[in-house]
């Protein structure tokens, strides 16, 4: 199971809004070749929200409150590591080291494509998401740019993503 959830692989549990869509997914003649992996796109955006500022949400649940009143700093500890995680990124979009594109780095003269690069290039997203916001230019961002961003590595570069462009 840790194997599982180590590489975004775990079922989601049954009768929750996860389970469904991944069955929809799975039973659906042609879905896998637009979300060739729905357990990976849920368990990244799972990851996303857990390591984020917005982590601490999952204290309003009662069964994490009484973990972590008994102890267990698992839920603080990702949202602390998330967010010092999209702190780099911010850092990264608002230097030199910052690309053309939102995933893209300059370093040593080379443009390094960071998308392989998963979790931290949904970082990287953010961040310039939230750079274009403060300047003034959110309305440049693509479709395309969206749905890399937030679907990271699960679109396939050609299938997926040629599908998103006709829609």
């Amino acid at each position: 199971n840790k194997a599982l959830e180590f590489t975004f692989a775990e079922q989601p549990k049954w009768g929750t809004i996860g389970r469904k869509f991944t069955d929809f997914v799975t039973s659906m003649p042609g879905a896998t070749l637009v979300v060739p992996f729905p357990r990976f796109l849920l368990n990244s955006l799972k990851f996303q929200f857990e390591y984020s500022p917005l982590g601490p949400l999952k204290l309003l649940s009662s069964s994490e409150r009484a973990a972590f009143s008994a102890g267990n700093m698992e839920v603080m500890s990702r949202a602390i590591l998330g967010t010092a995680m999209f702190g780099a990124a911010y850092q990264i979009r608002n230097s030199e080291y910052a690309g053309e594109k939102w995933y893209e780095l300059n370093v040593g003269g080379k443009t390094i494509d960071m998308r392989p690069y998963n979790p931290f290039v949904s970082y990287l997203f953010v961040a310039d998401l939230v750079k274009k916001s403060k300047e003034g230019y959110l309305y440049k961002l693509t479709s395309k740019d969206i749905a890399m961003g937030i679907f990271s590595s699960n679109l396939r570069a050609g299938t997926g993503l040629y599908a998103l462009d006709k829609i």
